[in-house]
């Protein structure tokens, strides 16, 4: 991309809180790893932690990305470990690397010493499932189930940027508690409604509703799942091109 025709744009943001209404609460010698989606391609990341809630400083020891399965390293002032005082939030440098338009990537980071967990936001919905674990598992691509749990906590990343096209913009849902729970995940997964009914376009080659099981549309109709509920069977990709209105062939 040239620069003149690129930005910073949000994908992911939250605001923090003090975690879980309680006054402290510490943590030692874990990694946090949480799922970010991206609807816009781009060529490089920036991340924003926050100790916004903190009553002291907190280190993040170590923070790496896990994008189109290579893990790349996430520095501070090209520092793989930043401390953050406490009422604080920091940026980290630039880093190059390519997203996929509508993908998702993750974000881990190890805690190794006595670190208080007081900022953060609950977040819940589709996109949101993150997960910790014991020991630094920023470089493990599957973190064993035996050392790891699943949580809606998110703790001190708050903001997560794409260098992307100008054209492209971001959403701000701004509310109360409300608007960490479920609706904007789904409002992210921000478009087949969309394209379906815009006045925008002629029309769209719908596969989602083609291939779907009327009964779960979250779900391909069986005989036409290739049986790992990701790609259509052979008979799904038949009917694909048998969806292909006949006006735009002849």
């Amino acid at each position: 991309m040239n620069t003149n025709t690129t930005h910073w744009t949000s994908i992911w943001g939250n605001a923090v809180s003090i975690a879980e209404n309680r006054p402290e609460s510490y943590s030692k010698n874990i990694t946090l790893r949480y799922p970010i989606y991206s609807h816009f391609a781009g060529e490089a990341i920036r991340l924003t932690f926050d100790n916004y809630c903190g009553t002291e400083a907190i280190t993040i020891s170590k923070t790496t990305l896990l994008i189109n399965n290579e893990f790349v390293t996430v520095t501070f002032d090209q520092k793989p470990s930043v401390t953050i005082p406490a009422g604080v939030r920091i940026v980290s440098d630039e880093i190059a690397c390519e997203v996929v338009a509508k993908s998702i990537f993750f974000v881990s980071f190890y805690l190794e010493d006595y670190t208080q967990m007081r900022s953060m936001v609950y977040a819940s919905g589709p996109l949101s499932t993150g997960i910790y674990a014991v020991s630094d598992c920023t470089m493990e691509k599957d973190i064993p189930i035996n050392i790891s749990r699943n949580t809606n906590n998110f703790y001190f990343l708050s903001n997560v940027s794409v260098l992307t096209k100008k054209e492209n913009r971001c959403i701000v849902c701004y509310g109360d508690s409300i608007t960490a729970q479920d609706w904007p995940n789904y409002l992210a997964l921000e478009f087949n409604d969309w394209m379906r009914t815009t006045d925008l376009v002629d029309g769209c080659i719908d596969f989602d509703k083609a291939l779907c099981d009327p009964d779960n549309p979250s779900a391909f109709l069986s005989v036409y799942d290739s049986g790992d509920h990701l790609h259509p069977s052979k008979e799904g990709y038949k009917k694909m091109a048998e969806t292909v209105m006949k006006e735009l062939l002849y």
